[in-house]
């Protein structure tokens, strides 16, 4: 699993590349500091329909 960040430049999107090569939109609006620190990366389910 990667975190990544695609899109235009100023609208980019958080993203996780699974082990597939698929992007997963995580629904975040930035993968920071803080967002690690208050558990994010938990709370994010991959691959939600």
């Amino acid at each position: 699993m990667k975190l990544l960040r695609v899109g235009p430049v100023g609208q980019e999107k958080p993203v996780v590349k699974d082990a597939a090569g698929n992007l997963r939109d995580i629904g975040a609006p930035e993968i920071d500091g803080a967002f690690l620190a208050s558990g994010g990366r938990q709370r994010q389910t991959v691959g939600r329909a």
